[in-house]
């Protein structure tokens, strides 16, 4: 096993509520969500998060953690290398055999993984049509219904 330790070097933070930059420290506590294995190795990812004082007297949150956003999500529990790369995984295999595939790329994950982490991808953006036919069943009603129909 591969243990990374690191933490941020940014002298603070802002507000996840009211946008506030401080530099108060408050305290440190630690993450260790999964990540990729790096050749066949599992890698033990072991995050130093500092908690931070909010300044902003008015504001009801007074203090937060640092967000990492490139490396991890707030409370997520995998990287955002690893949670891309499973859900490509399950986007060109689908659950089961992304999961098989998984486990031989020692990245062992459930069917049921792959699936939710899929549901969780926002729709494609759906282009706008340059072209609009008209339906070939309209031919097939008989005339008075069509009349009717307008």
């Amino acid at each position: 096993m591969l243990t990374i330790t690191a933490s941020a070097i940014t002298p603070g933070g802002d507000c996840p509520r009211c946008g506030t930059t401080s530099q108060r420290i408050h305290s440190y506590y630690t993450r260790n969500p999964r990540d990729l294995p790096i050749w066949d190795h599992p890698v033990c990812l072991v995050l130093r998060v500092r908690r931070v004082r909010c300044l902003n007297a008015a504001c009801p949150m007074q203090t937060f953690a640092e967000r990492l956003p490139h490396v991890v999500r707030p409370a997520a529990q995998r990287t955002v290398r690893l949670t891309t790369s499973l859900q490509s995984l399950g986007l060109a295999l689908g659950g089961e055999a992304g999961a098989r595939l998984g486990s031989k790329l020692r990245i062992p994950t459930s069917p049921d993984t792959l699936l939710r982490l899929i549901r969780q991808l926002p729709y494609p953006p759906t282009p706008t049509p340059a072209v609009l036919g008209v339906d070939d069943w309209v031919r097939s009603v008989p005339s008075k219904q069509a009349a009717a129909w307008g």
